[in-house]
């Protein structure tokens, strides 16, 4: 009941847009007109800055790939991953919440049928109850493909990541669906460290260890905390920040990730810029209040219908938080998940700032002092926040009315209402 209820007004708000193709199609039928009518959209094929397009030579002659892309501002993120994919010789692993990207789905079966061996992790719920078309044509054509769900009633296999013959990997907010490569406010990176790769092909390992096979069917069963056992961390952290270490990496359930938030927070001495689709932490809020106490400058962009069902919300705007509200740039969401801290330390990936990414699902932190990253990242989070816009009366009203509506809820155990419809189409 307690779900049900904080679910209420995203399912609400996704009947009244889509409830005569609901009605007629189903739950999958109207998730893939959801995508249909995202194709529709266009968008600006602006020219990369120069310090973007230094990125990662692909071994076969193919065009490079880039550092990171935004989907603002990149015409076809998609295709960078499919490049990726066609370069791979030895391995392919993916893990990802859902999957609606044709020409992707292609990739990975054309490197199967050359002899790569690719291995694919979906979330549970969407290799079952909303199969996609991609997903069965995996399926079709032979795919080592397994299933997985999170920790909880709530917990979900969240990650958007791959790993290409252990030589590149990506990560970030997109999804590998249609209306993140058209619709969404969005981030991708690459990166060919060493490192990050090891630490993200072990989060991989772990992840198929504990999958089941299509054969076995979906698990109904609520996996107590210790379920799967501890995420893989990085044992020798080594990115220094404003005198402490910071691993290259992270990964949830119930790793370090809030706490390295929260240490990079309380580190930071300038200023703090952060864009996350759905905020749900107090832990996080406190520590960001507490930043603005002490002087530090706190921006923040956070998804227009995120915010309004959020508690945290109107409390860091409370305590001085710059917090803006903000959609996608074609009618999608605002899914970025990242922050810098005073421009030194770049913190990106799956995870939102929740309960439920902290505890029940599986998720990833990609971290980095990197210049060329950092500078990205800090224009990108600079040009949403300008064209965001500051909470109205009546936003501060609706947070407060959902806030009034929750308030016999357990807030430790809330979960953030991303599930359902809005993260799948994201």
């Amino acid at each position: 009941m307690r779900f049900l209820k904080t679910q209420f007004k995203s399912a609400l708000f996704f009947l009244l847009v889509f409830f005569l193709p609901l009605a007629k199609a189903g739950e999958t039928g109207a998730l893939r007109l959801f995508e249909d009518f995202s194709v529709g959209f266009e968008k600006s094929a602006l020219p990369l800055p120069e310090f973007e397009i230094t990125g990662i030579k692909l071994g076969k002659g193919r065009t490079q790939l880039p550092l990171f892309a935004f989907s603002r501002t990149t015409k076809d993120i998609a295709a960078f991953i499919e490049a990726a994919i066609d370069d791979t010789s030895k391995t392919v692993e993916v893990a990802l919440y859902g999957m609606t990207l044709p020409n992707v789905a292609r990739a990975l079966v054309r490197a199967k049928n050359r002899g790569v061996e690719v291995r694919v992790i979906i979330n549970q719920k969407h290799a079952f109850v909303r199969r996609s078309e991609e997903i069965q044509y995996l399926i079709d054509n032979g795919i080592n493909l397994r299933t997985i769900r999170g920790l909880g009633s709530y917990g979900v296999m969240h990650n958007k990541m791959g790993i290409f013959d252990n030589k590149i990997m990506t990560t970030g907010s997109f999804n590998w669906v249609i209306s993140a490569n058209v619709a969404n406010t969005e981030n991708i990176v690459f990166s060919a460290d060493s490192k990050k790769i090891r630490g993200y092909s072990r989060c991989f390992e772990w992840m198929w260890a504990n999958s089941r096979s299509l054969e076995d069917g979906q698990s109904y069963a609520i996996y107590p905390p210790d379920y799967f056992g501890p995420a893989p961390a990085d044992t020798r952290p080594s990115l220094e920040f404003n005198s402490i270490k910071f691993p290259s990496y992270s990964f949830s359930p119930r790793g370090a990730t809030q706490r390295h938030i929260i240490s990079a927070i309380n580190a930071a001495k300038n200023k703090i810029s952060a864009t996350i689709f759905s905020f749900y932490s107090y832990p996080i809020a406190e520590a960001l209040a507490n930043a603005v106490k002490r002087g530090v400058e706190v921006e923040m962009v956070v998804d227009k219908v995120q915010a309004s069902q959020s508690p945290v919300i109107k409390y860091v705007l409370e305590n001085g938080v710059k917090l803006r509200l903000a959609r996608g740039h074609n009618k999608g969401v605002m899914h970025h998940k990242y922050s810098v801290m005073d421009g030194k330390l770049l913190m990106t990936g799956s995870y939102n700032w929740s309960n439920n990414a902290q505890n029940n699902n599986f998720e990833n932190m990609f971290y980095t002092t990197s210049e060329h990253y950092i500078k990205g990242f800090t224009r990108e989070f600079d040009e949403v926040y300008e064209t965001a816009y500051t909470p109205t009366q009546d936003d501060i009203e609706e947070m407060e009315s959902f806030r009034s509506f929750a308030e016999n809820f357990s807030f430790d155990e809330y979960c953030d209402p991303s599930d359902p419809y809005i993260e799948f189409s994201n």
